[in-house]
């Protein structure tokens, strides 16, 4: 049976690690995010998502 938008599962689950360099600078060492869904694919109507990434992060305010 192919699932559909309606009866279909997703969830996402992540996470990072910052180093902060300064008051309004920091750097993203690592930041990971897992999706998986059971949309229907005509195979197993299983998908699994890893996305990485690191990066530059600006603090603006107080």
């Amino acid at each position: 049976m192919t699932a559909n938008a309606g009866s279909a599962f997703a969830a996402n689950l992540g996470g990072g690690v910052d180093w902060r360099a300064s008051r309004r600078f920091s750097v993203r060492l690592l930041e990971a995010d897992y999706l998986v869904t059971t949309f229907g694919n005509g195979v197993n109507d299983h998908q699994n998502s890893l996305r990485l990434g690191a990066g530059v992060v600006m603090r603006f305010g107080k």
